[in-house]
């Protein structure tokens, strides 16, 4: 585990490098993974169903939107996710989102969704809460700001991408 740390920290400092939990909802699901986790591949289900499509498709402008995929995050204390783009346009990604998990957060607990220009300037930060909402096109550039290790408990979200194919 101490190397693993080493590297993410090694890395950490000159490129791309994140340290969060998740559970791969999509993967479980498709996979058949043991169903200790039945409520989140309900919600995949739900996501991906005419309801959750048509709000996509009513907010976005994007008709061409067919499906949605989905991971559980925790930022722990000590976690964070590096700036990135989300440039995955062969898989499709088209729209992310963070369904907001997190109750009771404070600025200092860090956790911060936040947009930078090309230069990595803040243009927007978005403080974790419960039972909110983020859509944003993507690519564009965003992080996640460092979780000290005073934060007394995680930052929970739910985020995905909607996907044209």
């Amino acid at each position: 585990m101490a190397d693993i740390e080493q590297r993410i920290r090694g890395e950490a400092i000159h490129g791309f490098q994140y340290r969060y939990f998740n559970y791969p909802i999509l993967d479980a699901y498709l996979e058949k993974w043991p169903n200790e986790v039945a409520l989140l591949h309900t919600f995949l289900e739900f996501i991906n169903g005419p309801q959750w499509l048509s709000l996509a498709w009513q907010v976005t402008g994007l008709k061409e939107l067919t499906k949605c995929d989905a991971q559980a995050s925790l930022y722990a204390p000590n976690c964070f996710l590096h700036r990135h783009s989300d440039e995955k346009s062969s898989e499709g990604w088209r729209i992310a989102y963070v369904l907001g998990l997190t109750r009771e957060w404070r600025p200092e607990y860090g956790g911060t969704l936040q947009f930078l220009d090309e230069a990595g300037n803040t243009t927007l930060g978005v403080l974790p809460k419960f039972n909110t909402l983020n859509l944003f096109a993507v690519p564009r550039w965003h992080m996640v700001t460092h979780v000290p290790p005073y934060a007394p408990t995680g930052r929970y979200a739910i985020t995905g991408w909607f996907r044209d194919k």
